[in-house]
């Protein structure tokens, strides 16, 4: 890179061996063969950059991808020119709402708040935003706690410019205490088994991460959610 009359060199090189990534891919969806996959491409890849990330997804055709942050499905949008569906997983703040609506993003959300002022802007544009549920399990971070789960959905389906068509939570000992993860679908399931009775919109269902995807064999739902850096160096 030139910087006035320097030149920087690197000595390190990022080199990105699409068969490679091709290939866990492949053994990823072998471990849950039943289930869609939702790639997690958060933070650039972890650093493999937009060209490799843009590539990945043109060779698996890939229908629906998920992302940490709204600014990251901006991204995806304006950059990349994806046109298939962006899930955020980290519940955006209110700021963001205008441009979760503006760029067909899916959102994540549970809090009750945030759903009513997506609603508003959703109306506002003359669309429909499409959410996903996040149910706290016991990751002690974010997600509608069971106990409040009833009071969330009967206002949840009053708005009309709301499609909840996902719901998921997070796991939080996968890859060391699988008793504690088995504690958290219990919830999950639960959870699951009470919204379906009252929003027939859902599509996808998913809390499989990395670590769960290979060590449980019957997780619940129709789809597991592998991280990028997962996508990239698994070796199962």
């Amino acid at each position: 890179m030139k910087e006035g009359n320097k030149m920087k060199n690197r000595q390190t090189q990022l080199i990105i061996d699409m068969k490679a990534m091709i290939n866990n891919y492949n053994k990823i969806q072998k471990c849950q063969p039943d289930k869609k996959i939702l790639p997690v491409l958060k933070a650039g890849g972890y650093g493999i950059g937009l060209e490799a990330i843009s590539e990945f997804i043109k060779q698996e055709k890939l229908d629906i991808v998920a992302t940490a942050i709204v600014d990251e499905g901006i991204v995806l949008r304006d950059e990349l020119n994806f046109d298939g569906k962006i899930v955020v997983l980290n519940q955006p703040s209110m700021e963001e709402i205008e441009n979760i609506v503006q760029y067909n993003l899916t959102s994540s959300c549970c809090y009750i708040e945030f759903l009513q002022k997506l609603d508003e802007e959703a109306c506002k544009q003359g669309k429909k935003a499409k959410v996903h549920l996040e149910i706290e399990t016991g990751m002690g971070r974010t997600g509608v706690q069971i106990q409040n789960l009833e009071h969330f959905v009967q206002k949840a389906i009053k708005l009309k410019n709301i499609e909840i068509e996902g719901i998921f939570t997070h796991f939080a000992t996968s890859d060391s205490d699988l008793n504690y993860t088995k504690e958290q679908i219990d919830i999950f399931n639960k959870a699951v088994e009470y919204i379906k009775t009252k929003i027939k919109t859902i599509k996808y269902v998913h809390c499989g991460n990395s670590a769960a995807i290979i060590r449980i064999k019957d997780l619940p739902g129709n789809m597991i959610r592998p991280r990028n850096n997962t996508i990239w160096i698994f070796a199962g």
